[in-house]
């Protein structure tokens, strides 16, 4: 069983450690365990707790109301709140609690839950890629562990991965798409989603996926002049070569086609873009792009 300190359950909850205090002391909601230097240490248990009682305290429920709840009474009331409340920010955070227990039938069960409400596109964009950015925030933070990391991220990806398949129609005026990532990105999931995005859509794509080697990029693009746009994104650090001559040399090799980037290395560089590349830090802006014909 996993312990954590209060800092941990601020970082996790959003609740303030003061607050959490307060309520241990004022209403007996939770019990810390006490190491030998009397600090406070919390087990999963508590930590689940504390999350359940967050969302509904974020809800309007009064603190004092949910002290008089016992814990099933407590995740009862979470579940009917989360089946009838539009609020994305509660949405997002009870995927924190099968993360943490590693629970993949709750946590898909709630994914569900989310794309039959509003639909695919609307779950990835307004709950799942918030939650992901909370993840890597944890993640960086210590709160959670690389293994809860990779956990949530393959399901996301066998999600993605599934309703994708459901699309093989080509619209009359559809356009073909490649998506690859460079040699040394391993971070599929914006590349998955996006070509989720362009076949909803209609339109054809060509996957070549992780780790592809720029000559293969290159091969490719001589044997399918056809192709209209490339897509990519750069997450980690190029290792061997500068990101403006990767840039540059795409640019190249896609002369008369529109280059779509995404990815972190991209926010944090001055560079130079050539005409044909444009760029978007949000998902939301290449769902734009898609939907206004810009290829």
């Amino acid at each position: 069983m996993a312990k954590y300190n209060i800092k941990d359950l601020e970082q996790i909850t959003g609740i303030k450690a003061h607050t959490i205090r307060i309520w241990e002391k004022r209403y007996n909601l939770i019990h810390p365990n006490r190491t030998e230097t009397n600090f406070r240490t919390y087990n999963d248990e508590q930590l689940k707790k504390l999350l359940n009682i967050a969302i509904l305290n974020r809800s309007g429920l009064k603190i004092s109301k949910i002290a008089e709840l016992k814990q099933e009474a407590i995740a009862q009331k979470v579940a009917e709140y989360l089946n009838t409340d539009t609020n994305t920010v509660q949405k997002i955070d009870s995927l924190l609690q099968p993360l943490m227990d590693l629970d993949e039938v709750d946590f898909i069960q709630k994914v569900d839950a989310f794309i039959a409400e509003s639909g695919m596109e609307t779950a990835m964009t307004e709950i799942v890629y918030p939650f992901l950015h909370k993840v890597g925030s944890l993640w960086l933070s210590d709160s959670i562990s690389p293994a809860q990391e990779h956990f949530v991220s393959n399901i996301i990806r066998q999600k993605i991965i599934s309703e994708t398949d459901k699309f093989s129609y080509l619209s009359p005026n559809y356009k073909t798409f490649l998506l690859f990532l460079p040699e040394h990105e391993m971070h599929e999931l914006s590349l998955l989603f996006s070509n989720y995005l362009i076949r909803k859509r209609g339109h054809k794509v060509i996957y070549l996926g992780q780790f592809v080697p720029f000559a293969d990029v290159q091969r490719v693009c001589k044997s399918h002049p056809n192709i209209d746009c490339i897509v990519s994104s750069f997450t980690a650090p190029f290792p061997d070569i500068d990101i403006q001559s990767y840039i540059d040399g795409l640019s190249k090799e896609g002369k008369g086609k529109t280059i779509v980037l995404s990815g972190f290395q991209l926010q944090h560089q001055p560079l130079k873009l050539p005409n044909n590349i444009k760029t978007f830090k949000k998902v939301n802006g290449f769902v734009k792009f898609l939907d206004n014909n810009l290829v």
